[in-house]
Protein backbone atom coordinates (compact mmCIF):
# COMPACT_ATOMS: atom_id res chain seq x y z
CA UNK A 1 0.00 0.00 0.00
CA UNK A 2 1.59 3.52 -0.97
CA UNK A 3 2.39 5.66 2.11
CA UNK A 4 0.27 8.91 2.01
CA UNK A 5 2.28 12.13 1.84
CA UNK A 6 2.50 14.18 4.75
CA UNK A 7 1.47 17.54 4.96
CA UNK A 8 4.07 19.25 6.82
CA UNK A 9 3.14 20.76 10.33
CA UNK A 10 3.76 24.28 10.97
CA UNK A 11 5.19 24.62 14.43
CA UNK A 12 5.54 27.73 16.14
CA UNK A 13 3.48 30.89 16.11
CA UNK A 14 2.14 32.05 12.87
CA UNK A 15 4.06 35.02 11.24
CA UNK A 16 3.08 38.86 12.77
CA UNK A 17 2.40 41.38 9.70
CA UNK A 18 4.80 44.73 10.12
CA UNK A 19 3.21 47.87 8.51
CA UNK A 20 6.87 48.81 7.79
CA UNK A 21 4.92 52.72 6.82
CA UNK A 22 3.95 52.76 11.10
CA UNK A 23 7.35 51.66 11.96
CA UNK A 24 8.97 54.30 9.61
CA UNK A 25 6.92 56.96 11.54
CA UNK A 26 7.23 55.41 14.73
CA UNK A 27 10.89 55.56 14.14
CA UNK A 28 11.06 59.14 13.04
CA UNK A 29 9.66 59.88 16.64
CA UNK A 30 12.23 58.37 18.02
CA UNK A 31 10.75 55.49 19.48
CA UNK A 32 12.93 52.65 20.93
CA UNK A 33 13.19 49.01 19.69
CA UNK A 34 11.33 47.76 22.49
CA UNK A 35 8.52 49.75 22.28
CA UNK A 36 7.87 49.25 18.75
CA UNK A 37 8.37 45.58 18.92
CA UNK A 38 5.65 45.88 22.24
CA UNK A 39 2.99 47.40 19.97
CA UNK A 40 4.02 44.55 17.18
CA UNK A 41 3.62 41.81 20.11
CA UNK A 42 6.62 40.51 19.17
CA UNK A 43 9.72 40.40 20.99
CA UNK A 44 12.65 42.95 20.38
CA UNK A 45 14.87 40.11 19.14
CA UNK A 46 12.21 39.04 16.51
CA UNK A 47 11.79 42.46 15.63
CA UNK A 48 15.55 42.73 14.83
CA UNK A 49 15.82 39.45 12.82
CA UNK A 50 12.69 40.53 11.25
CA UNK A 51 14.51 44.05 10.13
CA UNK A 52 17.07 42.40 8.45
CA UNK A 53 15.17 39.93 6.55
CA UNK A 54 12.90 42.47 5.04
CA UNK A 55 14.64 45.19 4.52
CA UNK A 56 18.28 43.59 4.01
CA UNK A 57 20.01 45.93 6.87
CA UNK A 58 20.67 45.44 10.78
CA UNK A 59 17.78 47.48 12.82
CA UNK A 60 20.75 49.76 14.11
CA UNK A 61 21.23 51.02 10.58
CA UNK A 62 18.06 51.21 9.47
CA UNK A 63 16.94 53.35 12.44
CA UNK A 64 19.75 55.16 12.33
CA UNK A 65 18.23 56.51 8.88
CA UNK A 66 14.74 56.85 9.97
CA UNK A 67 15.73 58.69 13.01
CA UNK A 68 17.57 61.07 11.27
CA UNK A 69 14.90 61.86 8.58
CA UNK A 70 12.76 62.35 11.60
CA UNK A 71 14.86 65.27 13.13
CA UNK A 72 15.02 66.58 9.57
CA UNK A 73 11.48 67.10 9.26
CA UNK A 74 11.28 68.50 12.66
CA UNK A 75 13.83 71.19 11.51
CA UNK A 76 11.84 72.02 8.49
CA UNK A 77 8.79 72.35 10.25
CA UNK A 78 9.81 74.44 12.93
CA UNK A 79 11.84 76.70 10.10
CA UNK A 80 8.68 77.28 8.19
CA UNK A 81 7.01 77.94 11.84
CA UNK A 82 9.47 80.74 12.54
CA UNK A 83 9.72 82.36 9.03
CA UNK A 84 5.49 82.21 9.04
CA UNK A 85 5.85 84.47 12.04
CA UNK A 86 5.61 82.21 15.09
CA UNK A 87 7.91 84.30 17.22
CA UNK A 88 8.64 81.98 19.83
CA UNK A 89 10.04 79.44 16.96
CA UNK A 90 12.34 82.29 15.97
CA UNK A 91 13.29 82.96 18.99
CA UNK A 92 14.23 78.63 19.88
CA UNK A 93 15.66 78.52 16.49
CA UNK A 94 17.85 81.64 17.12
CA UNK A 95 19.11 80.17 20.27
CA UNK A 96 19.71 77.01 19.22
CA UNK A 97 21.22 77.88 15.76
CA UNK A 98 22.71 80.97 15.98
CA UNK A 99 24.18 80.84 19.69
CA UNK A 100 21.85 83.68 20.83
CA UNK A 101 20.53 82.20 23.83
CA UNK A 102 21.39 83.20 27.35
CA UNK A 103 24.44 82.85 28.36
CA UNK A 104 25.52 81.27 31.91
CA UNK A 105 26.93 84.16 33.97
CA UNK A 106 29.26 81.79 35.59
CA UNK A 107 30.81 80.83 32.28
CA UNK A 108 31.29 84.52 31.61
CA UNK A 109 32.26 85.55 35.23
CA UNK A 110 34.90 82.63 34.07
CA UNK A 111 36.02 84.21 31.13
CA UNK A 112 35.92 88.04 32.37
CA UNK A 113 38.43 86.98 35.06
CA UNK A 114 40.76 85.57 32.68
CA UNK A 115 40.67 88.52 30.50
CA UNK A 116 41.31 90.27 34.10
CA UNK A 117 44.78 87.93 34.60
CA UNK A 118 45.82 87.89 31.09
CA UNK A 119 46.27 91.97 31.03
CA UNK A 120 47.76 91.73 34.38
CA UNK A 121 50.51 89.20 33.81
CA UNK A 122 51.58 91.65 30.53
CA UNK A 123 50.77 94.57 32.61
CA UNK A 124 54.09 92.87 34.88
CA UNK A 125 55.81 91.68 32.54
CA UNK A 126 56.14 94.73 30.77
CA UNK A 127 56.40 97.18 33.90
CA UNK A 128 60.26 97.71 33.65
CA UNK A 129 60.32 98.95 30.22
CA UNK A 130 59.82 102.81 30.19
CA UNK A 131 58.37 102.68 27.11
CA UNK A 132 55.34 100.81 27.73
CA UNK A 133 54.71 102.64 31.51
CA UNK A 134 55.09 106.55 29.65
CA UNK A 135 52.55 105.21 27.01
CA UNK A 136 49.94 104.92 29.73
CA UNK A 137 48.82 108.39 32.00
CA UNK A 138 49.05 106.96 35.25
CA UNK A 139 51.01 104.01 36.77
CA UNK A 140 47.71 101.99 37.91
CA UNK A 141 46.47 99.44 35.58
CA UNK A 142 44.04 99.66 33.14
CA UNK A 143 41.91 97.42 34.64
CA UNK A 144 42.30 99.54 38.04
CA UNK A 145 40.81 102.66 35.93
CA UNK A 146 37.87 104.64 35.97
CA UNK A 147 35.78 103.77 32.82
CA UNK A 148 32.33 104.84 34.17
CA UNK A 149 29.87 106.50 31.61
CA UNK A 150 31.83 105.28 28.42
CA UNK A 151 28.93 102.53 27.50
CA UNK A 152 26.53 105.09 27.01
CA UNK A 153 28.79 107.13 24.47
CA UNK A 154 28.96 104.27 21.94
CA UNK A 155 25.80 104.71 20.24
CA UNK A 156 26.06 108.81 20.70
CA UNK A 157 28.99 108.30 18.55
CA UNK A 158 27.75 106.09 15.98
CA UNK A 159 25.41 108.76 15.27
CA UNK A 160 22.14 106.76 16.36
CA UNK A 161 20.11 107.57 19.69
CA UNK A 162 18.52 104.28 19.34
CA UNK A 163 20.72 102.04 17.68
CA UNK A 164 17.39 99.06 18.07
CA UNK A 165 15.22 101.20 15.79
Amino acid sequence: MPRKKRIPLTTGRPVIPIDWIKVDKWLQGHMTAAGIADLLCMSVHTFYDRTLQEKGVPYSEYSRSKKDSGKSLLQYRQFTSAMSGNSTMLKLLGEEWLDQGKKNNNDIENQVDNVIDAVREVEEEQGGHATFRSSMEDESSVLDQDQRGQEDQVPVELGAENPLG
